[in-house]
């Protein structure tokens, strides 16, 4: 499934979104658990995973759902 520019995967109970190649920097993105094609929780927490795996960093997710793309991130996990 794909998300604006991200790749979207069901890692139950979380969500993984991979930005695609193109994926701008200063890309801001509001996550809408509404519109997944599957039901889930709404996400309270994102953690952004470089592309080794390692964790960059673990954080609320804002109430609007929004965050900042990070350029060092391979891929979001957004958790219940």
């Amino acid at each position: 499934m794909e998300l604006g520019d991200h790749k979207g995967e069901r890692k139950s109970p979380a969500v993984l979104l991979t930005p695609l190649p193109n994926e701008r920097a200063d890309m801001r993105y509001q996550i809408r658990s509404d519109r997944f094609p599957w039901p889930t929780a709404k996400p309270k927490r994102i953690v952004a995973i470089r592309e080794s795996g390692e964790v960059l960093w673990d954080r609320p997710l804002a109430d609007d759902g929004t965050f900042q793309h990070d350029e060092q991130a391979f891929a979001y996990r957004l958790e219940p």
